[in-house]
């Protein structure tokens, strides 16, 4: 999940997203995504959305799959954006249910997601995440929405407790689909062990996330567990959108992939002791030894 890069101006980085782009597909990511939650998204322009996507497709040129977050409280506004998206070159886009209040019935929230097949009949990934939506997508739900709209293709199972909607899911819904995890991975391993096929995170450490999701896939789960486990101390303390994806922005930074940590505003403060804090505990997780780092990022 592609953080979005600022100069010091506030100005987008484009240097700085190819070079993001480029860090997360050397780092082993299997899929690139954008405007999430740690994204940005709802701080950019439709102008901005384009630039982003483009550039991001043109440097990935087909390598992994793109998928694009076109979260809109209008149904119309989304299709529009998914529209859009698909033309510029996603392989899928994803949406929570639309944000509004009172909380949306789900006969409205079938509506939103049908707008969104009818508008490019690409795949769509359903991001549950009532955190951020106040919108709850119980099981029951889930699986009528992907009853009734066949390009869903995907859940994004991010109301914790995750692990066991996901068994959940697993169990009822009618169909195979792809269930991936979030949070910034809190429960990752768990989730994995719960039957998800993985999870959407930001690039700054996605070599070690790729270690856990490789060494769970070969059944070595001691493996998976150890690599999970160095990773703990810096999912907790980043826990939050806001706070994920400043300590995100400030790894890629000192990796020398971003020029700055830069957060559009409205944001939240970080004061010395909270960035000292965290530089000490980024700097404590072990990387694989057998992946390339920085500055063979930098672009030309």
């Amino acid at each position: 999940m592609l953080v979005t890069p600022f100069l010091d101006s506030g100005a987008l980085d484009l240097p700085g997203l190819v070079d993001q782009t480029e860090f997360a597909i050397r780092l082993g990511a299997t899929g690139l995504a954008l405007f999430g939650l740690a994204g940005e998204g709802f701080k950019l322009s439709e102008a901005e959305r384009e630039s982003l996507l483009e550039t991001v497709v043109a440097v990935n040129a087909g390598r992994l799959p793109v998928i694009t977050a076109v979260d809109h409280a209008g149904s119309l506004a989304a299709a529009a954006r998914a529209e859009r998206a698909m033309a510029l070159g996603s392989a899928a886009v994803m949406a929570m249910p639309p944000m509004v209040s009172p909380e949306p019935s789900p006969d409205a929230i079938l509506h939103h997601f049908r707008a969104l097949e009818a508008a490019t009949a690409a795949p769509i990934v359903v991001q549950d995440a009532p955190a951020a939506s106040n919108v709850r997508l119980p099981v029951d739900l889930l699986r009528r929405l992907t009853d009734e709209v066949p390009a869903i293709a995907g859940i994004k199972v991010e109301a914790p407790p995750t692990p066991p909607k996901v068994v959940a899911l697993r169990k009822q819904l009618d169909r195979e689909l792809i269930l991936y995890g979030g949070r910034g991975g809190i429960a990752h391993l768990t989730e994995l062990l719960a039957g998800a096929d993985g999870t959407m995170v930001g690039p700054a450490y996605i070599d070690v996330f790729t270690a856990i999701w490789r060494a769970f896939a070969t059944g070595d789960t001691a493996s998976a567990r150890r690599h999970f486990t160095t990773l703990l101390p810096a999912i907790a303390f980043a826990e939050g959108n806001d706070l994920y994806a400043r300590t995100q922005k400030m790894m890629l930074r000192d990796e020398g992939v971003i020029s700055s940590d830069l957060m559009r505003n409205p944001t939240g403060a970080m004061d010395t002791v909270m960035r000292e804090e965290w530089s000490r505990i980024a700097a404590a997780i072990p990387r694989p030894t057998s992946t390339p780092r920085a500055p063979s990022y930098r672009s030309s």
